[in-house]
């Protein structure tokens, strides 16, 4: 993937496993321990990784800061043309079967 590990943090599994089957990314990981585990092991081998990650990009980003990681690259693949969107709930709500639920966004 562009010559770059990647992790691409998603609140809809659905999409992290259709972006998997599509080969956009190589696996799906639970946590960002298993995320860094996963790059760091593929970057021993000198290889890339593109890991799905089910949570909120914001939580994913204070929790990489927390760790004193910068991203190299930081991107939103969020489509702000769509007057209705997902709002994602923070990463435990997910991990704890909570609802994701609908919004109106102001335009």
């Amino acid at each position: 993937m562009a010559g770059f590990n990647a992790i691409a943090v998603e609140c809809q599994p659905g999409k992290i496993d259709f972006c998997i089957r599509s080969g956009y990314l190589d696996i799906k990981v639970d946590n960002l321990d298993d995320v860094i585990e996963e790059i760091n092991a593929t970057k021993r081998k000198g290889q890339l990784l593109s890991v799905g990650l089910l949570g909120n990009a914001i939580d994913i980003l204070e929790d990489l800061q927390s760790r004193e990681i910068l991203p190299d690259v930081l991107t939103n693949q969020t489509s702000l043309t769509v007057r209705f969107a997902d709002i994602c709930p923070d990463y435990g709500a997910l991990h704890n079967g909570k609802t994701v639920n609908k919004a109106i966004l102001n335009a």
